[in-house]
């Protein structure tokens, strides 16, 4: 993967449809493994961990950070454990089911698959979990698209970049290693904004309401990857990267997602996830505040394979029961 770069692709028929000639996506459906963004922090853990001679990774997931996760150990010969959310999609569970050593279904969307690997990490602090004691590693795997967009973009243009955005983490990351890159005058001029769906759009609020974050009870969006209720962690930041950028905060209505996701399948033949309906939908609206001459960039980070593979029979634990069977496989170890 280290010399693997995804490509960047102009969408000429949804140019047409809406009158501009200036849309592209950088497709992180290409990655090998999870076909996500996923691919590069997942890349990065893996890589750390095998530095430090362990021989195992924990990491709790709703989408398809543990589709990557576990399939980039299974590469490398690492033993994974990952615990998922059950309002995750089938083809994600199947994926981590049989790229894992042990896959865990739990009630709760992110926040709650975080808090609970949080009390796990805690109880077991030498095992290297990605959400945790191995998260500053997935963050600069993230480094990577910009380095790729270093070499991609005309430094003489200007860039306007919607962001897919749950909890801030990649927006964050990107607009940490354009800040490095650009002073190396390496870097065109990025404008960064954050996209999120209208039932969960956090970040949106708090930049169009004098920059507080507000976490919400409910994620009300069927947009599984961008249902984080409370951005805490890196959401400034992210915050940050389209203030200081100038750039635009979009939430795309729920109502919407799906109109977009379609169009974008039909018209340029990716077969997308709702996630690329609510980046086509904020680009949509991002051309009714821009310049018809700017350059729209999109990254795309998923697929919609994993929407339409076939159901295996699911089996959730509560937490209590989830967390005897780890401790069960963790006791003893002396190399995790």
């Amino acid at each position: 993967m280290n010399n693997f770069i995804t490509p960047i692709v102009k969408l000429s028929n949804i140019g047409k449809l809406f009158n501009n000639d200036n849309i592209y996506l950088k497709l992180e459906s290409t990655n090998p493994i999870s076909h996500t963004f996923k691919d590069r922090g997942a890349l990065s853990v893996i890589k750390q961990i095998k530095q430090n001679k362990k021989s195992l990774v924990l990491a709790g997931t709703c989408s398809n950070m543990g589709v990557a996760v576990s399939g980039m150990a299974a590469k490398y010969g690492i033993d994974s454990i990952i615990v998922v959310s059950d309002s995750a999609p089938n083809g994600m569970i199947n994926m981590i089911r049989e790229f894992s050593t042990k896959c865990i279904i739990i009630d709760g969307g992110f926040d709650e698959i975080d808090q609970f690997i949080q009390k796990i990490s805690k109880k077991y602090p030498i095992i290297a979990c990605v959400n945790t004691t191995m998260n500053q590693y997935f963050f600069k795997g993230y480094y990577s698209i910009m380095d790729e967009l270093s070499v991609q973009l005309d430094k003489n243009k200007i860039y306007n970049l919607l962001v897919p955005t749950a909890d801030g983490t990649l927006i964050s990351s990107l607009y940490k290693r354009y800040k490095k890159l650009s002073k190396k005058n390496i870097m065109p001029k990025i404008r960064f904004h954050i996209v999120q769906p209208s039932g969960c759009s956090v970040l949106v609020d708090a930049i169009n309401n004098n920059y507080k974050i507000k976490p919400i009870k409910y994620a009300n969006t069927k947009v599984i990857p961008l249902s984080v209720k409370n951005p805490s962690v890196y959401g400034y930041s992210a915050i940050k990267a389209v203030t200081k950028t100038n750039g635009f905060a979009i939430k795309v209505d729920e109502l919407d997602i799906e109109k977009f996701t379609n169009i974008l399948t039909k018209n340029e033949g990716i077969y997308s996830d709702n996630v690329g309906g609510v980046l086509l939908g904020a680009i949509y609206q991002l051309l009714q505040k821009i310049d018809t001459n700017e350059i729209i960039l999109g990254i795309y980070t998923g697929n919609g394979l994993v929407y339409s593979c076939e159901n295996k029979t699911r089996k959730m634990k509560s937490n209590k029961r989830a967390k005897k069977m780890i401790d069960k496989i963790l006791k003893g170890k002396k190399d995790v």
